[in-house]
This record gives C-alpha cells, structure tokens and sequence, in this order.
C-alpha cells in the first residue's frame, strides 16, 4: 500500500524495485498524483475514483468523500506507468465518460477549514474576506465558521467595527499549528501539562489504528518515531509559552480531556441514550454523533470528539477518535462559553407547562433547577408553541364551537370577493396566529385542564364586532322554522349545511332554504322514525318526481302518517292523521 500516513520505511518499501523475479502491485491513494517515481511500474489500472477530506462549515466536521477525479488528475495517474519507461494505464471508465471530467479538481480553499487562514490575516491586519482580491474566493459560510470557532477559542474578539486579534490568539500563530492544536499547545504549556499535551497533539497528527478511539489509553501506548520527532519538537515550543496556573491546575481532575474541551468546544459530547453495543450522543454543535461500545459497561456522560467518521447512509457518524470528560472540567474548560438561560416548554407527558434555569453549552443542558420567575411572555409563547406542534387538539372543541366555526367559515367562503367583511378563522389561520387570537387568554395556563376549562366560543365571538355578530344570526341563524311551524338545528359542519326533518313537515314547501350569501341547505328527509329517506337540494323536483315512490313504499309502513298525493298543497304537520 503507498498513502499519506505511512512511515518513512513504509514508505521506501512501496516505492523501492520488486526483489528481481518477482512481481510488484502497489495500491495507492492520490499521493500517486504528485511527482512520486516507482521504479518497475509498467501498468496502471485507474478506477476514476478517490477519497477526498472536505469541510463542512454546517457542521464544523470534516468528512472524507469519495469523489470522481478530473481530467488532469487522470492524467497525472496515466503518467506513473511511463516514468522510466513505456507503459499502459487501463481506464474503468468510457471515453465520453472522460471527456465529461472537470477539468481540474475544486481549489482546496473551497474545501477546507479556513481557521489558521483566518487567524493569520488577522495577524496581517486583514478583518473580512472582502478585503482581498481572490484566485479562488473562499465560501461565505466556511469563513464565517472559522471566525465563530476561534471566537470560541479566544483567539479573536468582536469589536464594533471588526475583529481583533487577542494576545491568545498570538500566541496560537506562535505555536505554527492549526488553532485546535495550538490551543492544545497554548493551554497545556499554561497548566503545566507539557509532555502529556505533547504527546497527544502528535497522536492527534499521526494517528495509528492503534490509537484511535480512547486517547486517553493512546498515551500509554509505544509511540512511532513521527510521533516522537514532533512531541520532542513542540517540547521546544512549550517551554517558551509556559505560563504555569498551579491554583487553576490543580482544580482539574483530567488534564488530557480539559485542554481538549478547551480546542473542541463544539464538539463536546453529551450521552442521550446507550443500547446494545452502541452509545448514542449529541454534540455541542447539535449534531449527532454514534460511539461504538460494549453493552455491559456504562458508558461516559460526557465527551470530547476530536474526530468523526462519515457514514454512507447519511446517519449519524461515527466517533472515531475522543476523551472522556467530567461535568466539572467542562465547566472549567469552557466558562466563557456557558450560558444560564430561563426555558419554558410544554410537557406532554404531564401535560403541564414546564419552567427551569438552564445552563447550556450550545444545544446541550449541563445544568437544569427549577424556576418560577420566568416572564409571562415567555410562557404563553411556550403554550403557543405546544398548540401549534398538536394542531390545537389541547383545547376544548366542543359541539357547540364547531357549529359556530363552520358558520363564520361559510360565510367567509361564500361573501364577495370584492366586499368579504368576515373573517379568515380556517384552521390553518388558528393554527399559525394562535398567538394572536389566544394569547392574552394563556397568562394564567399552566396545564392541560388550565387549556380545556378555556371558554373557546366567547374568545372567538370576541373576535367580531357586535354589527358582525348580528349579521351572522341573520344569514346564517343556528336553527331555521319549517312549515309545520317547528324550527330545527342547521348542521353548518357538513358541507353543504344540513337541515334534517320529517317528510311531512315540509308539505307545501318548494323552495330549499339558503342561508349565508346564497348557499343552498341541504334536506335530508326523515321518515316518521326519524331514518333518512331522501337528501335533496331541489324540493320541487323531489315533490313531482320522487315522492310517488316514496309514498308507494312507505304508507303502508306508516299508516298513521298523511301521505297526500299532493303535497305541494297538502298541510304541513308534525302531527299523526288521528290527531290532527
């Protein structure tokens, strides 16, 4: 194999002849691209594919990507074959293909973490990314992360009219590391940890697949000559930064896991939920992340990540290199970064406004106590927010709400478009100014009993001038009188509104009622036991077409009953023939 984090002698193993009779197939990475000469290689066989470290600025995280390669990278594999002498590279991929190829890969600049180049313009006098004339003009997004991490890291500070480089921040330049690392560096010196903090930044630059995962057990193990060469050199560098704290030392329980908070802040861990062999976290950043871990033991609550794994389904990744950490140290570590903020949410298991003092670290909660004090602002939008999230089901609907509703809805829907002086209550509309119409009911709501004992009907009549209200009883009146003198309820929920009564009590009667701005009820007709014989919008077609046939089949059921054979002239009656 021939990639990037091989030893030396590794290195001049894949590079060095074939032992003579033998032959030699080296698998490499695009390390194979730069001006590498392998002697004995004759044939190249190309997938047209590599692997590819690229920053997300959303998540802070750098990733590694399979991506296809460009015409130009294609080209530099080509030429490994021929370098000392005449060669073939077999291509697994058509010609069309090749020519669809960019042209040249993407700069790195477009994909990578901009924080050491942010720092270091700063300590050039430069505060904003426009105030350079770009090849390759660095993305939005990624600049402004970088900026937002070395705030976190003090290496900078916002003033009002840019940032400024802090004495911090000068000595991260100093350490001639990435920021994480000088942090490390910067840190470990200024607590007295030096060697530790030494060794771990050369485990963290020259990682083995023995020192993955608990870096706290890396330390102890035998280091390779990379990683000794560098510990021995930043050795030199901490004893010019060590400023050492003895008081603020000795209140850290875990140096190693302390300064690692202290240059992954966002990454800090918090346990939500273990299962078979697999531990499920949250970061500081918000985003997820999976630690593979033996079911029988319990695992930390806390982490500090300083590597992940991408994952091909897109789901959570995978930690791949960490140190556990106490509540106590990431209180210490990351103090500036801590905020107390009173919350406020709706519980839907107790069904009770919940309200607490929080201190927090991003999207996690370290600390959380009860708190009775919060502004009553902060409550009703919490109350709001819960009624949103359930489509308002924590209120009492009743019948009677209903009915009113689907009034005020029919003549909003059926009014003018050019004249329409009601009002939009749809369900949607409630929904989203929830806040609006409720909340000055919601100050004194603190459960789910609070919500249903609210008096619903009168809020949203309230919601109509007193001229409104009167017009709405004359279009659309709650019950309407039928020509056997009795009125009967409208039901407005149905569509369109419903009015059920006798067959008998509607004799004479040819005209279907309307109500609202011209809307045609609709007649279900009941048989003397109060069962649906017939459901008509047109009365006069149902008295000279249908009603033979319902007379024919009915009379002899209900003898008691008048069936006239004219029932547009006929008396309209509730009544039986015997007591009319």
């Amino acid at each position: 194999p021939l990639y990037g984090r091989l030893t030396l002698a590794e290195q001049h193993l894949a590079i060095a002849p074939a032992p003579k009779g033998h032959r030699k197939i080296v698998l490499a990475t695009n390390i194979a691209e730069t001006s590498l000469t392998i002697e004995g290689i004759n044939c190249v066989i190309d997938t047209g594919l590599y692997k590819q470290a690229i920053f997300e600025a959303g998540s802070g995280l750098t990733r590694l990507h399979t991506r296809t390669i460009s015409q130009a990278s294609a080209k530099q594999r080509a030429g490994r074959a021929g370098r000392l002498q005449a060669g073939h590279c077999y291509r697994q991929w058509s010609q069309s293909h090749q020519q669809a190829l960019a042209p040249q890969n993407q700069p790195a600049i477009k994909q990578s973490d901009l924080s050491a180049l942010v720092l270091q313009l700063l300590a050039c006098g430069y505060g904003h990314m426009d105030e350079l004339t770009w090849l390759d003009q660095p993305s939005h997004g990624a600049w402004q992360q970088a900026v937002q991490l070395l705030i976190q890291l003090q290496a900078i500070e916002p003033l009002i009219h840019g940032l400024a480089l802090t004495s911090h921040g000068q000595q991260l330049i100093k350490t001639g590391l990435e920021p994480r690392l000088g942090q490390l560096l910067v840190t470990g010196a200024k607590y007295g940890f030096m060697d530790s903090t030494c060794q771990l930044i050369s485990i963290l630059e020259h990682p083995t697949q023995t020192t993955r995962n608990d870096l706290s057990q890396a330390i102890s193990q035998d280091r390779t000559k990379p990683q000794k060469q560098l510990a021995k050199q930043l050795q030199a560098v901490a004893i010019r930064l060590s400023e050492v704290n003895s008081l603020a030392a000795t209140q850290i329980s875990q140096p190693l896991a302390y300064i690692m908070a202290t240059a992954w802040p966002d990454r800090i861990a918090q346990k939500q939920q273990q299962q078979t062999n697999n531990v499920y976290y949250k970061l500081a950043n918000g985003r997820g992340v999976q630690l593979s871990w033996p079911s029988q033991q319990p695992a930390p609550d806390y982490l500090v990540v300083s590597n992940t794994q991408a994952r091909q389904d897109h789901s959570r990744d995978l930690v791949v290199s960490y140190i556990a950490i106490t509540q106590a140290d990431i209180t210490l570590a990351v103090a500036h970064l801590l905020e107390q903020r009173a919350i406020c949410h709706w519980n839907a298991k107790t069904d009770r406004l919940e309200l607490s003092q929080i201190i927090g670290l991003g999207a996690l909660v370290l600390a959380q106590q009860p708190n009775k004090s919060i502004a009553k602002a902060t409550k009703v939008a919490a109350i709001c927010d819960f009624l949103q999230s359930s489509d308002l089901a924590g209120l009492d609907w009743s019948k009677e709400l209903l009915q009113w509703l689907s009034r005020i809805r029919l003549l909003y829907k059926s009014a003018p478009a050019d004249n329409n002086p009601w009002p939009d209550l749809s369900q949607q509309w409630l929904v989203n100014q929830v806040n609006n119409w409720l909340g000055p009911y919601l100050l004194d709501i603190h459960s789910g009993k609070d919500l249903k004992r609210l008096d619903l009907l009168s809020i949203m009549q309230n919601m109509l001038d007193y001229p409104l209200q009167q017009q709405m009883l004359n279009l659309a009146p709650s019950r309407l009188r039928v020509p056997s003198g009795n009125s009967y309820q409208i039901d407005y929920t149905s569509e369109p509104p419903v009015l059920a009564v006798k067959l008998q009590e509607l004799f004479g009667l040819e005209e279907v009622p309307k109500v609202a701005h011209g809307v045609s009820v609709q007649i279900h007709l009941l048989s003397p036991a109060g069962r649906p014989l017939q459901i008509t919008q047109d009365l006069a077609h149902f008295w000279r077409h249908a009603y033979k046939e319902v007379k024919k089949e009915m009379q002899g059921r209900y003898p008691k009953h008048p069936w006239p054979d004219d029932p547009l002239n006929a008396v309209a009656t509730a009544k039986t023939k015997n007591r009319r």
